[in-house]
């Protein structure tokens, strides 16, 4: 029977883990927002640079001509960004993936290290010997 300091020391490895899982998550929003304000910030510069471009135009024929290199030029920048969103994405969910992996690896320390100091806790070796041993009168036995 785990008595009160054991039932303390898994408390906190559960506490511990749901922090650490927090705080994975916040990067990662961090880094998604950062993303996309860099991306507004890119979109709002070429709307920019469009409407500058239409106001300089001096005749019909080249305002005319706008549209379709601006589909092109606009073609060629949306490739590169989207080439480098999906290297941030994938950069991102790697980093979250590893926070969650750390969040974990901590909590199961813990938790091995609250069970382990239990007073008169059995080794957790023989504790899964009954779960993986198969039951006495099973039929595939």
């Amino acid at each position: 029977m785990p008595d009160d300091s054991t039932a303390l020391a898994l408390t906190k490895a559960h506490l511990g883990l749901a922090l650490h899982s927090v705080e994975a998550m916040l990067q990662a929003r961090e880094h998604w927002l950062a993303l996309s304000a860099e991306r507004l910030h890119d979109a709002c510069a070429h709307t920019q640079a469009a409407a500058e471009q239409l106001q300089r135009s001096d005749d019909w024929q080249a305002l005319a001509m706008l549209p379709g290199r601006a589909w092109w030029r606009l073609l060629d920048q949306q490739m590169g960004t989207w080439q480098s969103a999906m290297q941030a994405s994938i950069a991102a969910h790697s980093d979250l993936r590893m926070g969650m992996q750390r969040a974990l690896s901590l909590w199961q320390c813990d938790v091995a290290q609250a069970l382990g100091s239990a007073r008169g806790a059995m080794p957790l070796r023989t504790v899964l010997q009954a779960w993986v041993r198969p039951a006495d009168g099973d039929a595939r036995g």
